[in-house]
């Protein structure tokens, strides 16, 4: 019977405390602001419609849909040109596409980027601004033996 009698004057000790405490509130209300920023934001990605522009890279815009063709389109060149295989040519570059530019090269003129996310950005970009073109015809200016670079894009 007595330690009934303290368990009791426990809970309601704290329950009295709970209730008088103020950052209990702010606690409450903090969370509540989370969940309803988290259901928001979610919302807004879940609805997004196909058709809806996103930015590329900062200036260029495409649909989803050219995204997502331009995203498969570029994993297949980087595995095509042999991003993947640990210490090929793309991979030391940091230049999935094997991308050639005047600035910063290797004696083969393949740029060498700063960093992968440089190097994809660059890809994704070119893929862009040759988006309307269908693969072979993007394959006889992407590379010096367009149909070893064609049939593999394909095998893929």
């Amino acid at each position: 019977m007595f330690q009934t009698k303290n368990i009791y004057s426990l809970k309601e000790r704290f329950i009295s405390d709970y209730h008088r405490s103020p950052q209990w509130g702010w606690i409450a209300i903090g969370i509540i602001w989370g969940i309803i920023i988290y259901l928001i934001l979610t919302a807004h990605v879940i609805g997004a419609r196909s058709d809806q522009n996103l930015t590329f890279g900062g200036t260029l815009q495409a649909s989803q849909t050219e995204m997502g063709q331009i995203y498969a389109l570029a994993k297949k060149i980087s595995k095509c040109e042999g991003f993947y295989k640990k210490g090929s040519l793309a991979q030391r570059n940091r230049n999935p596409g094997n991308l050639k530019s005047s600035s910063k090269t290797d004696r083969q003129g393949h740029t060498i980027y700063d960093s992968e996310l440089e190097g994809w950005t660059a890809l994704y970009r070119l893929l862009y601004k040759h988006r309307k073109e269908t693969l072979r015809q993007m394959s006889r200016w992407y590379a010096s033996s367009s149909n070893v670079w064609y049939n593999c894009i394909n095998s893929i």
